[in-house]
């Protein structure tokens, strides 16, 4: 009985509280500011959360991709500019003596094969990865592969002129500076 006289009670007390609606301006102002606040905060979080999602990538590609590969860039273009001023040299030994034009060639023919496979196998390792971080970035470092390897072949076709391969440091180094600048434009590009 206890009970049932305190619902009683209490079903009173909460019908007689009658609310009056009344809407003036100001409430709406503030109903229409509060929404905005609402969006507006809604908004900033969503481009937080790109830019932490940006910065994130971009730390992932200068650890993972450039700075382990820093040293090992410096090393093979170093490699590189020793191996084509030494084939360049030998070529230019083997002119010479008296040897057949066939045999010129076919050292030639080696060593441009030698060379693309040693970019190849330094850049099929750096390029899968770079092509993870962008497609595009992917891309243009298979388009410098590619243009090393002419360069190269170039200046080994050409191994009689003098000023080119004088020039092979001041060349291939030009060429190492692009693709420090490919890497390094990407993270500022994204």
């Amino acid at each position: 009985m206890l009970i049932q006289s305190l619902f009683e009670s209490l079903r009173d007390f909460f019908g007689s509280i009658v609310l009056e609606y009344k809407i003036s301006i100001g409430d709406v102002i503030a109903l229409l500011a509060f929404a905005f606040a609402i969006y507006q905060f809604r908004k900033q979080l969503a481009i937080a959360r790109e830019d932490r999602e940006l910065h994130q990538r971009e730390e992932w590609f200068l650890q993972v991709i450039v700075l382990p590969h820093l040293e090992n860039i410096d090393e093979f273009y170093s490699d590189l500019i020793n191996e084509v001023s030494n084939e360049c040299g030998g070529l230019r030994n083997l002119n010479t003596t008296i040897l057949r034009q066939e045999d010129i060639v076919a050292h030639k023919a080696n060593a441009i094969r030698d060379n693309q496979v040693m970019i190849n196998k330094f850049f099929d390792e750096l390029e899968p990865l770079v092509r993870a971080y962008d497609n595009n970035l992917g891309q243009s470092v298979a388009d410098l592969t590619l243009e090393l390897h002419d360069e190269c072949s170039d200046i080994l076709d050409d191994y009689t002129n003098n000023e080119r391969v004088e020039n092979i440091r001041s060349i291939l180094l030009h060429h190492k500076q692009r693709l420090l600048s490919l890497l390094g434009r990407a993270m500022s590009l994204n």
